[in-house]
């Protein structure tokens, strides 16, 4: 027979975690990277010397290579956005009062004309018609 491992219970359902990291704690790996990227940029800085650290860095990133700035600034973002909003129903002038006050053309926005709504007619088969008058 065989002997029954020492952690044969380790991995069940509802058992408390024991030693590892800590939940949140960020890779050391990861984060020693990390820290010799933005030492980097900084050193670096906008002219290659230092000018204005890490945000001179970025700015020459941005203008030079937009390509590699771009996605550089989307994780950067946050993924979700919550917003409390209150809307209230204006009328036509007010909204185009509104709109004036804040410099944005209005002529194209109400000046479309509307969109087309089909319209769905229900049609009653000939079979249907003369079933109810019999």
């Amino acid at each position: 027979m065989s002997k029954p491992k020492s952690n044969s219970g380790s991995f069940k359902k509802g058992r408390k975690k024991t030693g590892g990291r800590l939940a949140g704690v960020a890779n050391k790996l990861n984060r020693d990277l990390k820290e010799a990227i933005l030492d980097a940029a900084e050193r670096v800085g906008y002219d290659g010397k230092g000018q204005r650290g890490l945000t001179g860095f970025l700015e020459r990133l941005a203008e030079k290579y937009p390509q590699y700035y771009s996605p550089l600034l989307g994780r950067t973002l946050p993924m979700k956005f919550t917003a409390a909003m209150s809307v209230a129903i204006r009328s036509k002038e007010d909204i185009i009062r509104e709109l004036k006050q804040r410099g944005i053309p209005v002529t194209r926005i109400f000046d479309q004309a509307p969109i087309p709504v089909l319209e769905l007619e229900t049609k009653v088969r000939d079979t249907d018609n003369n079933a109810q008058e019999h």
